[in-house]
C-alpha cells in the first residue's frame, strides 16, 4: 500500500530526449497542426511501431505538461504520431485505453495488438491511432489498480495531446475492461480524490472534444467479484465496489461509479457499449455475463447503442472491429 501511495504522486517515467534530425531524419520546423484535411493524400505510417513516433516524441518534449505519456519504460507502452511535419489526417483521430494491468500494445494481455491491424486495413495510420499505458503492469497485481490521480491524469493528458497535437476539433475514444471507467472519469472531469485523500482538479469536462466513446467491456455498474470493498480495484471510493442490492433499489455503490453514473451522455457526441455474452469476469451469470443484480454492467447509462457477441472479456476487443468502425463512422 505504502508503494501505492509513493507512485500516484509522481509522472510516468520516460527515457532521455532525443534530438532533432538525431537518427530520426525528422524536425519540428515549420510544423503546425492541421487537423483533419480532406485533401491529405498522405500514405504515411502504414504501420504501427511499439512506441510514439519520433515526431511525436518531438513534439512531446516541446510540451512538457505531457511528460511520462510515451512511457519508454516499457515494451509497447505507447503508439501512435505524425510521420513528419508534411504528414497529415484523413479521419478523426482514435485515442484507445486499455484494460487492468494490460498495455497500450503487447504483454500479457496483448493491449491493442490484435485490433490494430484491422484499422490499418481499413485506411487508418500512425497519424490518427493512440495509445499510452497507465498503470505498471510489470510490478502490479490486477487488484492493486484504481482510479488514481496517476491513472485518471495519463488517461486524460493523452486525450488533451492528441487533441492539441493533431489540432483535430475532435477525437474518437475507443475503450476496454477497466479503461472504460478510467475514460470516463478523465472526460467528465472536476474535483476529485485521490488514493491518499487529496482532492485534484481533473479540467473541465470533455464531451464536446469527443465526437464518438465506444466502450467495450466495461464494468460501468461495478464489478461482480468486487462484493467485498477489499482491494484498491474494488474500493468502495475510487474502485468499483457495486454496492447492495436492497428491495429493487442498488445502494452504497462506490463514491468513484456514483459520479460516473449521477449524469448521462458526457463521454462524446455519441455513446456506445460493446459487450461479450461469455465475458467471462464481469457479472454474476454465466448465461449473460455483464449482469450484475439483475442489470447490465457493461452497458453505460444513457447510450445510444450496443452491440453484444457471444465473446469473452478479451476477444470482445479484438474480434469486433468491424462493429468498431460502425459506431465510429456514425452507421
Amino acid at each position: 500500500m505504502l508503494f501505492l501511495l509513493a507512485i500516484s504522486c509522481v509522472d510516468y517515467q520516460s527515457a532521455g530526449p532525443i534530438s532533432e534530425h538525431e537518427d530520426t531524419e525528422v524536425s519540428l520546423e515549420e510544423f503546425e497542426p492541421q487537423g483533419v484535411d480532406d485533401d491529405c493524400t498522405s500514405n504515411l505510417g502504414s504501420d504501427i511501431d511499439t512506441t510514439f513516433t519520433p515526431h511525436f516524441q518531438l513534439w512531446l518534449q516541446e510540451h512538457p505538461r505531457y511528460q511520462g505519456l510515451s512511457r519508454t519504460d516499457l515494451v509497447g507502452g505507447s503508439f501512435g504520431g505524425l510521420i513528419n511535419s508534411e504528414d497529415c489526417l484523413q479521419r478523426i483521430p482514435v485515442v484507445f485505453v486499455h484494460g487492468n494491468s494490460d498495455r497500450a500494445l503487447g504483454g500479457l494481455f496483448e493491449g491493442w495488438s490484435n485490433a490494430l491491424p484491422s484499422y490499418l486495413r481499413n485506411g487508418y495510420r500512425s497519424s490518427e491511432l493512440y495509445g499510452t499505458t497507465y498503470g505498471y503492469p510489470e510490478s502490479m497485481r490486477a487488484d492493486e489498480y484504481t482510479h488514481s490521480q496517476i491513472n485518471v491524469m495519463q488517461t486524460r493528458r493523452m486525450m488533451e495531446a492528441v487533441l492539441e497535437y493533431t489540432a483535430s476539433d475532435t477525437i474518437h475514444i475507443v475503450a476496454h475492461s477497466l479503461g472504460v471507467t478510467m475514460a470516463r472519469r478523465a472526460i467528465l472531469g472536476g474535483i476529485e480524490l485521490d488514493i491518499d485523500g487529496s482532492t485534484y482538479d481533473i479540467g473541465p469536462p470533455l464531451t464536446d472534444s469527443i465526437e464518438a466513446f465506444i466502450g467495450i467491456a466495461g464494468a460501468n455498474l461495478g464489478l461482480a467479484s468486487c462484493t467485498f470493498a477489499v482491494t484498491e480495484v474494488c474500493g468502495d471510493e475510487l474502485g468499483l465496489y457495486p454496492g447492495t442490492w436492497n428491495n429493487g433499489n442498488l445502494e452504497n455503490q462506490s463514491t468513484l461509479l456514483g459520479t460516473l453514473n449521477a449524469s448521462e451522455h458526457y463521454e462524446g457526441q455519441r455513446v456506445y457499449s460493446i459487450w461479450g455474452e461469455s465475458d467471462g469476469l464481469l457479472g454474476q451469470d454465466t448465461l449473460l455475463d455483464c449482469l450484475l443484480y439483475g442489470e447490465n454492467t457493461c452497458q453505460i447509462p444513457g447510450q445510444d447503442d450496443e452491440y453484444n457477441e457471444y465473446l469473452n472479456h478479451f476477444d470482445i476487443r479484438d474480434e469486433t472491429v468491424n462493429m468498431q468502425l460502425r459506431f465510429l463512422r456514425g452507421d
